[in-house]
């Protein structure tokens, strides 16, 4: 009790050996803008660590790589972090598009990915993925509750979701039943991409359609593009 962050009650005289970690995640292309915040967080977190003598004297050794949302550079990635540098851990992954890729190589070398951006079902499906929340799908129902009692109106739900992730397809297929539990009508349901620049034409459908719960399943730069694009047709729904 009352330990500093070197891990005991006494100071550093000397540092040990480094305890080597990893992070792979887009900071770059596709969602990139959404994730590159772990990267940042992740290295400030290190710095605070050592500048207090490390782990037990062990000083954090950080390594950061750019994956850009490619799979092949994820696998290639989790092998220059864990097989040519040693680290034991890959930490603050965000591969929301590409998690499959670092299940994969989690699984087969039995390296744990501890946090990351949590959005993909797998963090919850894998003994070597550890999520610092909850199940994505639970979360999102709660949202989409929490939405619908705060809507004006009788609730009606609509969705967009992505065509690039596979946790965009697990929300589509779940939305029903979501609507079901928020005790909201269900309106359309719309394929989007996270690459398009304007998101009028789909608001437009919503609007009509009387929606005013709805469910963006996009990353934050495409989310904020179909904010403002239903706002510019006086479009405001929960």
């Amino acid at each position: 009790p009352g330990a500093a962050a070197g891990g005991g009650s006494r100071p550093c005289t000397a540092p040990l050996k480094p305890i080597v970690i990893g992070q792979t995640l887009a900071t770059s292309g596709l969602v990139g803008a959404s994730i590159a915040g772990l990267r940042t967080g992740l290295a400030v977190w290190a710095k605070d660590v050592n500048a207090r003598g490390g782990v037990q004297c062990h000083p954090i050794q950080l390594i950061q790589l750019d994956d850009a949302s490619d799979p092949a550079r994820v696998a290639s990635n989790w092998n220059t972090l864990v097989k040519d540098r040693g680290a034991v851990a890959v930490v603050g992954a965000g591969v929301p598009i590409a998690i499959a890729a670092l299940r994969t190589a989690a699984e087969r070398d039995k390296v744990p990915v501890v946090g990351g951006d949590v959005v993909a079902g797998d963090w919850v499906q894998s003994p070597y993925l550890f999520p610092p929340g909850a199940a994505p799908l639970t979360a999102n129902d709660g949202a989409l509750v929490q939405a619908a009692r705060n809507a004006q109106g009788a609730p009606k739900t609509g969705l967009f979701y992505c065509v690039e992730a596979s946790i965009c397809s697990a929300i589509k297929n779940g939305f029903p039943r979501s609507t079901e539990l928020a005790k909201a009508a269900l309106g359309p349901i719309q394929a989007v991409s996270l690459t398009q620049p304007d998101f009028t034409s789909e608001c437009q459908t919503m609007k009509s359609a009387g929606v005013n719960t709805l469910f963006l399943g996009l990353d934050g730069s495409a989310i904020i593009r179909a904010v403002r694009s239903c706002a510019s047709l006086n479009y405001f729904p929960t």
